[in-house]
């Protein structure tokens, strides 16, 4: 009897462990949303202003040779869909060669999430924004 009663609490350990682990995780996700709301706010504020202020001029779309895969989302959620994705390209203007990589990787994003607002995050402390 107890054999078989320490046998049934080891097979239930595991299916604990990735109980308390997914809690864990749910309640760090909770916390990092909360902790960078304000963050994104400002992203967000800043963005809407870029835009108000920004060019009219109309955008020509080109293909350049992109494959289009399949999706998960369907067409009129990626179209509806504005939420923040970020880059992290450190120190990206000592022109290692990865700038053009990255400017691929957003443009890509921008072309499947219209909406979404892309934010590169550099080491670059001391350049300026409207560098020529």
């Amino acid at each position: 009897m107890a054999l078989t009663t320490v046998v049934g609490l080891f097979t239930l350990l595991p299916l604990l462990l990735i109980a308390l682990a997914r809690l864990a995780l749910l309640i760090l996700g909770r916390r990092l949303i909360s902790q960078t709301q304000d963050r994104r706010d400002i992203l967000r504020a800043l963005f809407k202003r870029d835009l108000d202020i920004g060019s009219t001029e109309d955008v020509v779309e080109v293909d350049n040779g992109w494959e289009k895969v399949g999706t998960q989302l369907d067409k009129s959620k990626q179209d509806e869909w504005s939420g923040i994705i970020g880059f992290f390209h450190p120190f990206c203007n000592a022109g290692g060669g990865g700038e053009r990589v990255l400017w691929a990787a957003i443009e890509a994003t921008q072309r499947k999430y219209p909406k979404a607002i892309c934010a590169v995050y550099t080491g670059d402390h001391d350049i300026e924004r409207d560098v020529a």
